[in-house]
């Protein structure tokens, strides 16, 4: 379980924002204090885009397997990541998208989705 891929979900507000963050570490140990062995990092959706920041990355990146974003008003025509596009499907009545394992996007990277 402590190193299965995530799931990444963003709710967002009636000004289509989000963000939020997630601190991740072995989960057992003090490295995380003795060795600054964690990443804190920050998800923030705005401007049609999901990006991260990074305040630390001193710890093994996980795979991103899902992401799933609800309240997002308008179906992009594109996806974009690492100038490709990502596939994905969108539920009109329900407002959800959801990108099914996209390719070298980890958590404990820095990037950045675009939604055209």
């Amino acid at each position: 379980m402590k190193n299965d891929p995530i799931t990444l979900f963003v709710f967002l507000d009636e000004n289509q924002q989000s963000s939020g963050s997630i601190f991740l570490d072995d989960g057992h140990s003090y490295d995380f204090t003795k060795l600054k062995k964690y990443i804190h990092q920050k998800f923030i959706f705005e401007s049609n885009k999901l990006f991260t920041k990074s305040y630390h990355l001193n710890y093994k990146t996980l795979r991103i397997e899902r992401i799933i974003i609800a309240n997002l008003i308008k179906n992009p025509n594109q996806v974009i990541f690492n100038n490709s596009q990502l596939q994905f499907v969108y539920q009109e009545k329900d407002q959800i998208l959801t990108i099914r394992n996209p390719k070298d996007l980890f958590v404990g990277e820095n990037w950045e989705i675009i939604f055209d």
